[in-house]
């Protein structure tokens, strides 16, 4: 098993109806990657889906992703709120990332922890850091 010492948290700055599809198509032939970046997507309605295998290292933020598992949640949230079945379905991969991984949430980031990017967005960013400082539980307000 690959060494995972830390889980960012992205958003794909597009639409709510974004597939992962569409994101592996953007990833493979806008990019040139060899799949999606990501290891896990949640939808708009909630539901997981797995992108990358996550033994194979991620390509989702530069100078991380030896050691990093990427969470990508669709839509744009520097512009609108997350969806409240995205947050719940962020909360438990999160959590069970972080059972499997012997990780916390102080080892989760955004992508702009990392980069100049505003990457998950202000929006999921001010999630990310409540549940941070709730130790992986999430309270409206």
């Amino acid at each position: 098993m690959r060494k995972i010492n830390k889980i960012i948290i992205h958003h794909t700055a597009s639409p709510a109806e974004t597939t992962v599809d569409d994101i592996r198509d953007w990833h493979v032939h806008g990019n040139g990657w060899s799949d999606i970046g990501y290891h896990y997507i949640i939808l708009a309605d909630g539901s997981v889906e797995k992108g990358r295998p996550v033994k194979t290292i991620g390509a989702h933020c530069k100078g991380k992703n030896r050691y990093s598992i990427g969470v990508c949640v669709v839509g744009n949230f520097e512009s609108n709120q997350p969806l409240p079945d995205q947050v719940t379905s962020l909360v438990k991969v999160v959590n069970d990332l972080c059972a499997s991984y012997e990780l916390t949430w102080n080892e989760v980031y955004g992508h702009c922890d990392f980069s100049t990017s505003v990457c998950p967005g202000l929006n999921l960013y001010t999630i990310v850091r409540r549940c941070k400082a709730s130790y992986g539980t999430f309270q409206e307000g």
